[in-house]
């Protein structure tokens, strides 16, 4: 069974490399210029438990 999904991942990859003369170094620099450069946010696990912690502790009282 395919995955569409996976096929365009697999297609955008080989594109990139295509671009980079198929350069692992090059397309590496590529992907992390591009990462560099994006606006979005990352989402990093450990942050994302701290932050659960926090909001599960009891709140103290004033």
């Amino acid at each position: 069974m395919k995955d569409l999904i996976i096929d365009e991942i697999y297609e955008a990859r080989r594109q990139i490399l295509e671009e980079c003369d198929n350069d692992l170094d090059r397309f590496i620099e590529k992907l992390k210029t591009a990462d560099r450069e994006s606006p979005r946010k990352h989402v990093n696990l450990e942050e994302v438990r701290e932050r659960a912690k926090i909001s599960k502790s009891p709140r103290r009282e004033s």
